[in-house]
Protein backbone atom coordinates (compact mmCIF):
# COMPACT_ATOMS: atom_id res chain seq x y z
CA UNK A 1 0.00 0.00 0.00
CA UNK A 2 1.32 3.65 -0.72
CA UNK A 3 0.85 6.03 1.93
CA UNK A 4 1.25 10.05 2.39
CA UNK A 5 2.24 10.84 5.75
CA UNK A 6 1.88 14.99 5.93
CA UNK A 7 3.83 16.05 9.23
CA UNK A 8 2.17 18.75 10.85
CA UNK A 9 4.39 21.64 12.58
CA UNK A 10 3.53 20.86 16.03
CA UNK A 11 4.84 17.95 15.86
CA UNK A 12 8.23 16.60 17.21
CA UNK A 13 9.00 13.00 16.82
CA UNK A 14 10.42 13.44 13.83
CA UNK A 15 13.21 10.81 13.67
CA UNK A 16 11.24 7.90 15.91
CA UNK A 17 8.54 8.79 12.83
CA UNK A 18 10.96 7.94 10.77
CA UNK A 19 12.07 4.87 12.55
CA UNK A 20 8.46 3.61 12.43
CA UNK A 21 8.42 4.12 8.59
CA UNK A 22 12.14 2.23 7.77
CA UNK A 23 10.39 -0.49 9.71
CA UNK A 24 7.42 -1.10 7.08
CA UNK A 25 9.38 0.10 3.99
CA UNK A 26 10.13 -3.14 2.69
CA UNK A 27 6.19 -3.65 2.36
CA UNK A 28 4.55 -0.37 1.85
CA UNK A 29 5.50 3.04 -0.39
CA UNK A 30 5.93 5.84 2.59
CA UNK A 31 6.15 9.53 1.33
CA UNK A 32 6.89 12.05 3.94
CA UNK A 33 5.58 15.47 3.38
CA UNK A 34 5.73 18.50 5.40
CA UNK A 35 3.78 21.74 6.13
CA UNK A 36 5.18 25.15 6.30
CA UNK A 37 6.21 24.98 9.70
CA UNK A 38 7.39 28.02 11.18
CA UNK A 39 8.49 29.48 7.70
CA UNK A 40 4.00 29.73 7.27
CA UNK A 41 3.93 32.00 10.32
CA UNK A 42 6.99 34.12 9.08
CA UNK A 43 5.43 34.76 5.68
CA UNK A 44 2.10 35.45 8.23
CA UNK A 45 4.20 38.10 9.36
CA UNK A 46 4.77 39.37 5.63
CA UNK A 47 1.61 39.75 5.21
CA UNK A 48 0.86 41.98 7.74
CA UNK A 49 4.26 44.27 7.80
CA UNK A 50 4.68 44.55 3.93
CA UNK A 51 0.99 44.03 2.84
CA UNK A 52 2.14 40.96 -0.21
CA UNK A 53 -0.49 39.70 -2.14
CA UNK A 54 -2.38 36.50 -1.52
CA UNK A 55 -1.19 35.07 -4.28
CA UNK A 56 2.54 36.45 -3.74
CA UNK A 57 2.12 34.32 -0.32
CA UNK A 58 0.87 31.45 -1.04
CA UNK A 59 3.75 30.76 -3.80
CA UNK A 60 5.96 31.29 -0.66
CA UNK A 61 4.28 29.10 1.88
CA UNK A 62 4.26 26.52 -0.82
CA UNK A 63 8.25 26.76 -1.46
CA UNK A 64 8.53 26.45 2.12
CA UNK A 65 7.23 23.27 2.11
CA UNK A 66 10.30 22.52 0.08
CA UNK A 67 12.77 24.10 2.59
CA UNK A 68 11.07 22.23 5.25
CA UNK A 69 11.19 18.74 2.95
CA UNK A 70 14.97 19.11 2.98
CA UNK A 71 14.55 19.47 6.96
CA UNK A 72 13.15 16.09 7.11
CA UNK A 73 15.87 14.50 4.61
CA UNK A 74 18.44 16.54 6.65
CA UNK A 75 17.32 14.79 9.95
CA UNK A 76 16.02 11.07 8.76
CA UNK A 77 19.11 10.62 6.21
CA UNK A 78 17.27 9.51 3.37
CA UNK A 79 16.14 10.63 -0.19
CA UNK A 80 14.61 13.46 -1.09
CA UNK A 81 12.93 13.92 -4.37
CA UNK A 82 10.58 16.37 -6.44
CA UNK A 83 9.14 13.88 -8.14
CA UNK A 84 5.38 12.91 -8.63
CA UNK A 85 6.14 9.93 -10.23
CA UNK A 86 8.93 8.82 -7.70
CA UNK A 87 6.88 9.14 -5.26
CA UNK A 88 4.26 6.67 -6.69
CA UNK A 89 6.43 3.54 -6.36
CA UNK A 90 4.98 0.90 -4.26
CA UNK A 91 7.92 0.03 -1.76
CA UNK A 92 10.46 2.44 0.13
CA UNK A 93 10.64 5.59 2.09
CA UNK A 94 11.02 9.31 0.38
CA UNK A 95 10.40 12.58 1.27
CA UNK A 96 8.56 14.60 -0.83
CA UNK A 97 9.44 18.16 -1.80
CA UNK A 98 6.21 19.31 -3.22
CA UNK A 99 6.80 23.10 -4.84
CA UNK A 100 8.02 22.45 -8.45
CA UNK A 101 4.78 20.02 -9.11
CA UNK A 102 1.88 22.11 -6.78
CA UNK A 103 3.26 25.32 -8.70
CA UNK A 104 2.69 23.56 -12.37
CA UNK A 105 -0.17 21.60 -11.94
CA UNK A 106 -2.22 22.87 -9.02
CA UNK A 107 -5.29 24.85 -9.22
CA UNK A 108 -5.17 27.38 -6.56
CA UNK A 109 -8.52 28.91 -6.30
CA UNK A 110 -8.07 30.41 -2.71
CA UNK A 111 -5.49 32.70 -2.52
CA UNK A 112 -5.78 32.80 1.66
CA UNK A 113 -2.46 30.52 3.32
CA UNK A 114 -5.07 29.92 6.31
CA UNK A 115 -8.15 28.92 4.37
CA UNK A 116 -6.30 26.86 1.48
CA UNK A 117 -2.86 25.29 2.60
CA UNK A 118 -0.71 22.64 3.15
CA UNK A 119 -3.38 19.94 3.99
CA UNK A 120 -5.18 20.62 0.95
CA UNK A 121 -1.73 20.47 -0.87
CA UNK A 122 -1.08 17.12 0.89
CA UNK A 123 -4.79 15.57 -0.23
CA UNK A 124 -3.54 16.48 -3.97
CA UNK A 125 -0.70 15.11 -3.87
CA UNK A 126 -2.61 11.51 -2.01
CA UNK A 127 -5.39 12.01 -4.46
CA UNK A 128 -3.23 12.18 -7.70
CA UNK A 129 -0.99 9.17 -6.64
CA UNK A 130 -3.96 6.97 -4.75
CA UNK A 131 -2.12 6.97 -2.08
CA UNK A 132 -3.85 6.33 1.88
CA UNK A 133 -3.51 9.78 3.53
CA UNK A 134 -2.00 10.06 7.34
CA UNK A 135 -2.47 13.78 8.62
CA UNK A 136 -0.36 13.72 11.64
CA UNK A 137 -0.96 16.32 14.40
CA UNK A 138 -0.60 17.63 17.75
CA UNK A 139 -3.89 16.04 18.71
CA UNK A 140 -5.61 12.69 18.33
CA UNK A 141 -7.90 13.72 15.78
CA UNK A 142 -10.61 15.44 15.00
CA UNK A 143 -12.91 16.43 18.04
CA UNK A 144 -16.39 17.99 18.82
CA UNK A 145 -14.41 21.56 20.10
CA UNK A 146 -11.14 22.17 20.53
CA UNK A 147 -9.06 19.50 22.88
CA UNK A 148 -6.55 22.07 23.51
CA UNK A 149 -9.29 24.40 25.01
CA UNK A 150 -12.05 22.39 26.60
CA UNK A 151 -11.13 19.02 28.76
CA UNK A 152 -14.60 17.70 27.96
CA UNK A 153 -13.95 17.38 23.91
CA UNK A 154 -14.76 14.61 22.48
CA UNK A 155 -12.85 12.53 19.81
CA UNK A 156 -14.53 11.42 16.72
CA UNK A 157 -13.43 8.14 15.81
CA UNK A 158 -15.33 9.10 12.43
CA UNK A 159 -16.47 11.93 10.49
CA UNK A 160 -18.00 12.66 7.28
CA UNK A 161 -16.48 15.00 4.92
CA UNK A 162 -19.35 16.96 4.24
CA UNK A 163 -19.90 17.49 8.40
CA UNK A 164 -16.36 18.84 8.62
CA UNK A 165 -16.13 21.29 5.31
CA UNK A 166 -16.17 24.94 6.14
CA UNK A 167 -15.36 24.18 9.92
CA UNK A 168 -12.27 24.46 11.89
CA UNK A 169 -11.04 21.55 12.95
CA UNK A 170 -7.45 20.36 13.06
CA UNK A 171 -7.37 20.48 8.83
CA UNK A 172 -8.34 23.37 6.76
CA UNK A 173 -11.44 23.91 6.00
CA UNK A 174 -11.35 23.41 2.16
CA UNK A 175 -9.73 20.07 2.92
CA UNK A 176 -12.66 18.16 3.39
CA UNK A 177 -14.54 18.76 -0.01
CA UNK A 178 -11.00 17.56 -1.74
CA UNK A 179 -11.06 14.58 0.54
CA UNK A 180 -14.35 13.34 -0.87
CA UNK A 181 -14.09 14.84 -4.41
CA UNK A 182 -11.06 12.59 -5.01
CA UNK A 183 -12.32 9.78 -2.89
CA UNK A 184 -8.65 9.61 -0.89
CA UNK A 185 -8.63 7.55 2.51
CA UNK A 186 -7.66 9.63 5.25
CA UNK A 187 -6.65 8.96 8.50
CA UNK A 188 -6.03 12.13 11.11
CA UNK A 189 -3.75 10.95 14.17
CA UNK A 190 -1.57 12.27 16.55
CA UNK A 191 2.02 12.24 14.98
CA UNK A 192 4.22 12.63 18.38
CA UNK A 193 3.13 9.36 19.65
CA UNK A 194 4.45 7.12 16.59
CA UNK A 195 2.95 4.00 18.14
CA UNK A 196 0.07 4.77 16.77
CA UNK A 197 1.63 5.31 13.16
CA UNK A 198 2.95 1.65 13.55
CA UNK A 199 -0.34 0.40 14.44
CA UNK A 200 -2.05 1.69 11.30
CA UNK A 201 1.03 0.49 9.37
CA UNK A 202 0.49 -2.78 10.78
CA UNK A 203 -3.52 -2.79 9.66
CA UNK A 204 -4.71 -2.02 13.04
CA UNK A 205 -6.76 1.51 13.96
CA UNK A 206 -5.12 3.39 16.72
CA UNK A 207 -6.83 6.33 18.18
CA UNK A 208 -7.44 8.77 15.58
CA UNK A 209 -10.05 10.16 13.12
CA UNK A 210 -11.00 8.67 10.28
CA UNK A 211 -12.40 10.90 7.54
CA UNK A 212 -15.36 9.13 5.76
CA UNK A 213 -16.17 10.13 1.64
CA UNK A 214 -19.56 9.11 2.48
Amino acid sequence: MKYLLKIGGNVRKIREIGRVCRKYSGKHGIVLMPGGWGFASLIRDYIGKIKISGITAQRMAVRALDMNALIIADILGCDITDSIGKISSARGMKVFAPARYLLSSFPFRVHDIDRLTSDYCAAYVAGRTGARLLYLKDVDGIFDKDPKKYADAVLYKDIGAPEISGKKTCIDETTPSLIQKSRIDCLVLNGNFPGRIDRVFSGNIPRSTKINIR
